[in-house]
């Protein structure tokens, strides 16, 4: 884009305006006064030569028409009061004649001359700032192209732990597989297996789930009154066998049993629990990890404490990013996806609180704190009651185009003593419907011929279904995706993978979602 100042030069009527016609009309006055008045004998000769300063002043300052205005002056002036005869404008004798075109047109010669000047340093202008622009976008050109390589080499490079994350669980758990079949004596330490793996990518998926919610604005909470023991222990019940498994000594300061804080028990044990895996990860086997939690008017404060290697100061903002690592410690592998600091400070932030990375108070190992807001003391907690299972067996349709899906839930609804009735796709579910009129199905959405949420339209449209209850079980999990089976007249949205314990709740109406 050209710059606005070249154009505002001398001979640009919006440069000057008035200014430039009066420097006009001023310097052929004065130019007269000289040659007429002041030095009348000086310019005898040189009849011309103030005009002429004047012409130049006038088209050097004001452009071309002040430049033309000055000569038409000039030339009145002379004809007026020099050149016989006087005070007509009329020029008889040939030699004023000639003197007067010479005047006209060296005057006019200066006056375009001046205004070529001008307009060739206009375009130098221009031309000189399109080429600081052409500079400057090269320059965000440069920058852009080297934002764009490294976050195409962070893409990359966590594209390649997310598959190496994702197979080591696969790996076993296909092992486990071939075990069980070779030998069934094997089959509840393989089963055992595959419950361990397929727990650990399930929450791989569900941090990844959690970071996308987070940056989008829609991370629910479920905000109550909650103990800082109940929180505790959650957290401590999730950690511990990996702290174990690391043959890690834990030590434990409890909590007064009467704090409390406004929260989301899940997310924060959540976000404690990433706090206890990355000590438990980065501290040599057989270390030690304290857990502390203190309390001012104001803050409930979760204290992670380990003698492990200890974070650098230089890192503290890095590692508080999405799937940015450290350098894992000597005595392991490279592992995880860098998700866990992050996610536990934006669960902090939504919370009203933070979370303070340092190092250890005698300069090792490493000291993170979680400060949440305080709410007012509780009565301290009495055992829970568990709500007892109900033993009255049903009728339970269940409709998944996965084979394996659908006869792992009917086996664990048998197993509960309910009666199953499997469909494969979303026409034969709706065939099954009608023919047993279920109390509860749990519909996939995603089926052939119909999908679940035609399946579950279809079921609504019959009078018999006022008493069914229908459950979607997808792994369909945004926040959309509720809001498209609420409208389809689901009672309840499950995220695959579900356990028992979540498909049980929701079988007896207790839980409409097992995912935020």
């Amino acid at each position: 884009m050209p710059d606005a100042n070249a154009t505002a030069t001398m001979d640009n009527s919006n440069g000057h305006g008035w200014r430039r016609w009066a420097v006009a009309v001023g310097a052929v006055l004065i130019a007269c006064l000289a040659r007429a008045v002041l030095w009348p004998d000086l310019f005898r000769e040189a009849t011309f030569m103030p005009l002429f300063g004047a012409v130049l002043l006038s088209a050097w300052y004001g452009g071309l028409g002040p430049g033309l205005l000055a000569v038409a002056l000039g030339a009145a002036f002379m004809a007026w009061t020099i050149f016989p005869p006087l005070e007509n404008f009329a020029v008889s004798d040939p030699r004023s004649q000639l003197g007067m075109a010479l005047y006209l047109a060296f005057g006019t010669g200066i006056c375009l001359a001046c205004h070529s000047l001008h307009a060739s340093r206009r375009r130098q202008r221009v031309v000189q700032a399109a080429l600081h622009e052409v500079k400057l976008r090269e320059a965000m050109t440069v920058a852009e192209t080297a934002q764009l390589a490294a976050e195409a080499q962070r893409k990359d490079r966590f594209l390649a732990t997310l598959a190496h994350e994702l197979r080591n669980p696969l790996a076993p758990v296909r092992y486990a597989v071939e075990i069980a079949r070779r030998n069934p004596a094997y089959a509840s330490d393989a089963l055992a297996t595959i419950d361990r793996q397929v727990d650990h990518l399930s929450r791989l998926v569900e941090d990844l789930m959690d970071v996308s919610r987070i940056a989008r604005d829609r991370l629910e909470l479920r905000t109550g009154i909650v103990r800082a023991e109940d929180v505790l222990a959650v957290s401590l019940e999730t950690a511990r066998p990996v702290i174990e498994g690391a043959r890690h000594r834990l030590d434990i300061v409890e909590p007064d049993r009467r704090w409390a804080l406004e929260g989301d028990l899940v997310r924060v044990a959540q976000a404690i629990t990433n706090l206890l895996n990355n000590a438990a990860k980065f501290t040599p086997p057989g270390g030690t990890i304290r857990v502390e939690v203190t309390a001012d008017d104001a803050t409930l404060s979760f204290t992670v404490t380990d003698n492990g290697v200890g974070i650098d100061a230089n890192d503290i903002e890095r590692l508080m990013q999405p799937f940015e690592q450290g350098v894992p410690p000597p005595h392991m592998a490279p592992s995880g996806l860098g998700i866990g600091l992050a996610l536990s400070r934006q669960i902090a932030q939504l919370h009203g609180g933070s979370l303070v990375l340092e190092r250890g108070p005698d300069g090792t190992g490493t000291r993170a704190t979680l400060r949440l807001p305080r709410a007012h003391d509780v009565a301290p907690a009495v055992d829970p009651v568990l709500p007892a299972r109900s033993s009255e067996a049903i009728s339970v349709l269940v409709a998944d185009d996965n084979a394996d899906a659908a006869t792992t839930l009917r086996l664990m609804l048998e197993l509960e003593g309910h009666t199953v009735h499997v469909a494969s796709d979303g026409e034969e579910a709706c065939q099954l419907a009608e023919a047993v009129r279920p109390a509860a199905a749990f519909i996939d959405l995603g089926m052939p011929r119909r999908d679940g949420l035609q399946v579950c339209g279809w079921i609504r449209g019959r009078p018999w279904s006022r008493r069914t209850r229908l459950i979607a079980l997808t792994g369909w999990g945004q926040a959309s995706d509720f809001e498209r089976t609420r409208r389809a007249g689901f009672d309840a949205h499950l995220v695959k993978p579900v356990d028992s314990d979540t498909i049980m709740r929701a079988l007896r109406g207790e839980d409409r979602s097992a995912a935020n």
